[in-house]
């Protein structure tokens, strides 16, 4: 996406991505426009082994938000900083939302700083990392389950990590 108003979408219902190597991401969605760069996750596996290989990763370059969201499935990551669903802005003038959320599903990150949901910004807007359903393991240093960032010291935005009860209770 060259700058354009355009969405990024990375979706999975079924089916199965097994990647390796470094910064081999299970889906990836990208752009450096005003839209937002959204990768959905409802069924099937994603496996990744790497240093950098997310497992779901939504990453804005541009001035959009930028949402991971899981309501299903399994995923798997192996290595440093390879988070389980990363939701990220790198535009420090973005006033932008990044989201990550799990509503179902199964989580397991292994590797330093391989947080289970990680919702970053460099920019100026909000990032906000919630698990209301599923199962999340994380084994690692420094790799939370749940993790918000602001990278960015000119940012008076929230960052919140929640773990909530599902609907019925679970």
């Amino acid at each position: 996406n060259g700058g354009s108003d355009a969405d990024a979408t990375a979706r999975m219902s079924g089916g199965s991505v097994d990647t390796s190597g470094g910064n081999a991401d299970g889906l990836l969605a990208v752009t450096n426009g005003t839209g937002t760069a959204s990768t959905e996750m409802s069924g099937g596996t994603v496996e990744t082994a790497g240093a950098n290989a997310h497992g779901l990763h939504a990453f804005m370059q541009g001035t959009g938000a930028s949402t991971a969201t899981m309501s299903g499935g399994t995923l798997s990551t192996v290595g440093t900083n390879s988070a389980g669903l990363r939701a990220a802005i790198g535009n420090t003038d973005s006033e932008a939302a990044a989201t990550a959320q799990m509503t179902g599903g199964t989580v397991g990150t292994s590797g330093d700083n391989a947080y289970g949901l990680l919702a970053s910004t460099d920019g100026l807007g909000v990032a906000t990392a919630t698990m209301s359903g599923g199962t999340l393991s994380t084994v690692g240093a420094n790799s939370a389950g749940v993790r918000a960032a602001i990278g960015n010291a000119g940012s008076s935005a929230a960052e919140t990590a929640t773990m909530a009860a599902a609907e019925d209770g679970t």
